[in-house]
């Protein structure tokens, strides 16, 4: 079996297209680090210059001064508590409209909490160009004829397709796991040169969920193999892929039941990277009519998908296509 999945790696290796998908991924996390360190820069002394700059303009303009009598005469309009027309009129109207240095300098901080959203984004993109990989690998055995002169070598169709199976989950699990490194690496040096230190409940939820993320990408590159096996087409598992990311999401809001939307795939991909996620529900409109809401009635307008719940989810197709593909793989006739 080893011998077998290290001769699938090297097939992998040799698809020109996997390995323009694992370019991708790999650079792709650095491009994003990057652009994190230069969004979250600390304020260089010549952009303070021109904040105060741009104040001072702002000071002696016509405009500003028309605002302030403007406030004056009717400080109330304005949510000051003065009479009108009086110097402390116009001195709390000066105080509460004078425009400040830091409206000019809107440039947040890096925080490394902030960034498991950005390790999201970038998990997104590595399960998408992973599955991409899964799918053009399989799916060019079958369409090129070389599944028969591979059985003819291994004649044992289940430890083929065992073998086949790995590899490609061993790819996604590599790139995955790197990209989450480069990407932390990056954010990490810049937040060291800043001298930036991570709490340790962050710390934590960056393993957490770099962790979970890692086995999300996995999986879901094996059922992109599995779907591709079983259809023996890519074009099909990529509409299927379409039809799964954007028609699952309209079917769903058509739906006349309030909880639709814990069956959304953003939810439930949402609830096993973070832990649990939470989802709006249409409640009846009787929940909102009276002074409290109506005996036995679920007036609850988010509801919350755990990561087992979620686990249940993925877990259940994944099961159910790999199964599916490995029967057909075994009964199926290779042309």
């Amino acid at each position: 079996m080893i011998r077998l999945v290290r001769v699938e790696l090297t097939r992998l290796r040799k698809r020109r297209a996997v390995v323009v998908l694992l370019l991708v991924a790999l650079i792709a996390p650095l491009l994003v680090a990057a652009l994190v360190a230069w969004s979250t820069r600390p304020v260089s002394a010549a952009e303070t210059a021109r904040a105060r700059a741009q104040v001072q303009r702002e000071l002696s303009s016509r405009s500003f001064d028309r605002m302030i009598e403007e406030c004056a005469a009717a400080p109330r309009d304005w949510g000051v508590r003065a009479e009108p027309d009086t110097d402390d009129a116009r001195a709390q109207c000066l105080e509460q409209n004078r425009p400040r240095v830091e409206w000019y300098l809107a440039r947040p901080p890096l925080r490394w909490g902030d960034q498991l959203a950005t390790a999201g984004m970038v998990l997104s993109l590595v399960t998408v160009l992973m599955m991409l990989a899964a799918t053009t690998f399989i799916g060019h055995d079958w369409n090129s004829g070389s599944m028969s002169n591979q059985l003819l070598f291994e004649p044992r169709r289940l430890r083929v397709f065992v073998a086949k199976a790995l590899a490609v989950v061993l790819l996604a699990l590599l790139a995955s796991a790197l990209a989450l490194a480069l990407l932390w690496g990056g954010i990490g040096l810049t937040a060291y040169l800043r001298d930036i230190d991570p709490h340790g409940e962050v710390v934590d939820r960056i393993w957490q969920s770099g962790l979970r993320g890692v086995v999300f990408v996995a999986a879901a590159a094996l059922g992109a193999f599995a779907v591709t096996n079983l259809f023996r087409s890519t074009v099909f598992t990529l509409g299927a892929m379409f039809a799964v990311v954007v028609l699952s999401s309209v079917l769903l809001v058509m739906l006349p039941f309030p909880d639709a939307q814990r069956f959304s795939l953003p939810v439930n991909v949402g609830a096993w990277v973070g832990g649990k996620a939470t989802y709006y529900r249409e409640v009846a409109q009787t929940c909102f009519s009276g002074p409290r809401p109506p005996e036995g009635m679920d007036c609850k307008e988010y509801g919350v998908v755990t990561l087992w719940e979620s686990a249940r989810y993925f877990g259940s197709m994944l099961v159910l296509a790999v199964g599916l593909s490995a029967w057909s793989f075994r009964r199926r006739d290779v042309p």
